[in-house]
């Protein structure tokens, strides 16, 4: 199997990029061990030093672009360029997310609402409610925190979610 021989190679020099023939840079290479210590990537046919920084973000990109393949591969992803042609661009697929006002003053209604029969639930069922609407946990997690089971835990969020739907048709 034939070595990668790239056309040119660009060292840093004071600063500066300086253009090699790969011969050139494979004799210095031999003779100077501060070049084990450089970093190049290739480039279109060239390799370039790049600091060590760019040299770990090329490689995460390249590695990170293999795995996507590999999903690619075993999935049968499909990207939203599949969807490019000359009349359209593929993102013209995608939903745009508008803002429906009545929906949004809705919303607020209900909210406003809620903030006033949250009160009239027991402070069992407020703790309940605040757990896990407003510190985000999960019925699981709120299981554990109050000893007993999850399913005791989605029980009682359907009875007073029911109960909250009654408080707030009246």
């Amino acid at each position: 199997m034939k070595k990668y021989a790239p056309r040119k190679v660009f060292i840093l020099e004071n600063g500066e990029y300086v253009e090699l023939t790969y011969e050139e840079f494979e004799s210095r290479k031999a003779n100077d061990p501060t070049y084990e210590d450089r970093y190049f990537i290739p480039v279109q046919g060239f390799l370039m030093e790049v600091s060590k920084e760019h040299y770990k973000d090329f490689y995460r990109a390249k590695e990170r672009e293999a795995y996507l393949k590999k999903l690619n591969a075993k999935y049968g992803l499909l990207s939203i360029d599949a969807f490019d042609n000359e009349d359209d661009n593929g993102t013209d697929y995608i939903q745009a997310e508008t803002e429906d006002v009545a929906e949004t003053v809705t919303h607020l209604l209900t909210l406003d609402k809620l903030r006033l029969v949250i009160p009239m639930l027991s402070e069992i069922e407020q703790e309940l409610i605040q757990a896990l609407f407003f510190k985000g946990l999960t019925e699981r997690e709120y299981a554990k925190e109050c000893g007993v089971s999850q399913v005791a835990i989605h029980k009682r969020k359907n009875r007073i979610l029911a109960k909250l739907k009654i408080f707030l048709e009246n």
